[in-house]
Formats: structure tokens, sequence, C-alpha cells
């Protein structure tokens, strides 16, 4: 029997018999009609113990280091969210972005365009706590600054990019 082999297998397989034992001979199982190459240590091990345990792994992971939890916004004082691509409408924290921890302010910025809520050149960010202490103002923050529990809520104000920028900087991208 090989050791690993590529597993191909049709989207509605049955995956009971993916876990049924195969002969010796192929490594082939037939599956509605199409071939699929099973990966023989995988389901060994689905089927003695039912699990791989990677969704403990990445559980206990998590667990350790948890992530930076940052809700990107266009106004601090109303909570407003930024003007992106949100289909919720104008709720206020609609967007939680989840970030690695000591994450920066500028990784925050280019989450935020990989995600469609902004566009251009960080200018300027302002931080503050979920949970608002009175009397404490926003922290005005830098790009290398790191965001943490005391800046979740994160004013990100950006250049506006004008449409011709966009399409020259596609046209040499790819």
């Amino acid at each position: 029997m090989p050791r690993a082999v590529a597993c191909a297998y049709p989207a509605r397989a049955n995956f009971a018999a993916l876990l049924q034992p195969i002969s010796r001979t192929s490594s082939r199982a037939v599956l509605h009609g199409k071939y699929c190459v099973l990966l023989c240590a995988y389901a060994q091990v689905l089927r003695q113990w039912k699990s791989t345990g990677a969704l403990d792994v990445v559980s206990r992971a998590v667990q350790l280091r948890p992530p930076t939890l940052v809700f990107p916004v266009a106004d601090i004082a109303s909570l407003a969210p930024l003007a992106g691509t949100g289909d919720a409408g104008p709720m206020p924290l609609r967007d939680c972005i989840l970030m690695k921890p000591r994450s920066t302010v500028a990784d925050v910025c280019d989450a935020c365009k990989r995600a469609g809520l902004c566009a251009g050149e960080l200018v300027r960010a302002e931080g503050q706590a979920v949970i608002a202490t009175p009397g404490v103002p926003t922290r005005v923050m830098r790009k290398d600054d790191i965001v943490d529990a005391a800046s979740a809520i994160l004013r990100v104000q950006t250049t506006k990019k004008a449409e011709w920028q966009k399409h020259a900087q596609s046209r040499h991208i790819g």
C-alpha cells in the first residue's frame, strides 16, 4: 500500500466509503463512478482515532496566543464603520478584523485595504479602548505603534486614490 498519494475526490463523494478498508492490491476506490485515490495513512488514522487532532492543536494554539481584535471605524464618536464594502449598513462596530498579536497600525491598514474597507496610503490613525474610560481622550497612533486592547477601536484615515491611480497600479502588478 502506498504511504502518501494525492487525494482527489468528487464533490459529492460518500465520505463514509473513504473510511472503509480498501484492497491491498489497489489504492483506488470507486465512488459514484469516479476513481478516488486515497491517502491510506490518513484513512487509517481516521478509522482508528476518528480524528487527526488538527482542530485540537489549532484551538490550543489560539488559546495560548489569542488574536488581537480590531474594529476599524470612520468616526470614533459615533463608531460609524468605514465606507468599504459592508452589506450590513451603517451599524456601529460593523467590522472586526482578527490580527496577529503585536500587529502594528500599518498592518491593520493593509488588512483594511485587502478587505476593501479603504484605499490609499495611511495618513493618520487614532485608537480607543472598546470600554472607554470617561475623560480619557483618543490616542493618536503612528504607523509602527502596536495595536492592543487599549486601541482596539481604530480610526484609520487614508489618502484617496484617484481612479487613474488604481488602473495604473493594476497594470504594473500583473
